[in-house]
């Protein structure tokens, strides 16, 4: 029997991100002026994006899971923090996704990432809620600097990105 109920997660995680607001998105400061400021080149900038979208995708499963496992053991305040910091994660993952792709596209593309996200720490995890610490060492500090400062996020790619060959 799974102690974390993978179609339960992923439902609420995909409900979660499916409930996005325009308003919501622009809390996300991803204006054009931003970006190009980066000295990128449009495909460059469309990388960067993908990647920054793929991380704060991760964190919002990463939240998610760590919230479900709040849930399951009755810690109801720290759950609550644990899902509204995974809805802003997809908010920002949804707004990043949304640069070289239609609005609904960008949806998609982070509700498929998100099951993704969502099933392999369900299965690094072992399904069992006791083994969250994995989980922990390996996204909670990057996650919780990833929530303080997405323009970090946005330079490190940015970065990553320009230093890579062409």
């Amino acid at each position: 029997m799974r102690e974390i109920a993978l179609s339960f997660v992923l439902v609420s995680a995909i409900a979660g991100a499916a409930d996005l607001s325009p308003n919501q998105l622009e809390a996300a400061d991803l204006s054009p002026n931003q970006l190009e400021a980066a000295d990128l080149s449009p495909n460059q900038l469309e990388k960067v994006m993908d990647n920054v979208s793929h991380e704060y995708t991760t964190c919002g499963a990463y939240f998610r899971v760590a919230a479900q496992v709040m849930e399951n053991s009755g810690e109801t305040i720290s759950r609550n923090e644990y899902l509204e910091a995974a809805k802003i994660a997809f908010n920002y993952a949804i707004a990043a996704a949304k640069i070289g792709r239609s609005d609904e596209t960008a949806l998609k593309v982070v509700k498929a990432r998100s099951e993704i996200e969502i099933g392999a720490m369900l299965d690094e995890i072992d399904d069992h809620a006791a083994n969250v610490s994995l989980l922990n060492v390996k996204h909670a500090y990057r996650c919780q600097a990833a929530m303080q400062d997405i323009e970090a996020v946005i330079d490190d790619w940015s970065q990553k990105i320009k230093d890579r060959p062409q």
